[in-house]
């Protein structure tokens, strides 16, 4: 019987733990002020993980020095026009649908996405 009991205080204090972790942001009133309608836009999820955040500051990192090297030392020292606006368009598409998948796969709940 203790067995169980201890089983079950540590199952608790592990929920505990775990709910303490995890920030609920309500957006309800900034979405209104902006029209924004979408009902899984009003409530983001963050986990307060120290390697969760480093590696989000890591990918963050990654991809303002992939704009600078793509930018400043691939694409200003071209000579040609065309190239060098197509191939920057092209970049920052890809980098634009790169910064929206992590910042949905970093605020949104796994189990609460809906598509």
């Amino acid at each position: 019987m203790l067995y169980d009991n201890d089983a079950v205080m540590s199952a608790a204090a592990a929920a505990d733990i775990i709910s303490d972790n995890i920030a609920h942001i309500d957006l309800t009133v900034l979405c209104h002020q902006l029209g924004i309608s979408w009902p899984e836009c009003r409530r983001l999820w963050l986990v307060k993980d120290v390697c969760g955040i480093t590696c989000a500051v890591f990918s963050w990192l990654l991809i303002v020095y992939a704009e600078f090297v793509v930018v400043v030392v691939i694409l200003l020292p071209s000579h040609d026009l065309v190239y060098s606006i197509a191939n920057a368009t092209v970049f920052q598409f890809f980098t634009l649908l790169a910064i929206a998948s992590h910042l949905r796969t970093m605020l949104t709940d796994p189990v609460m996405l809906v598509f």
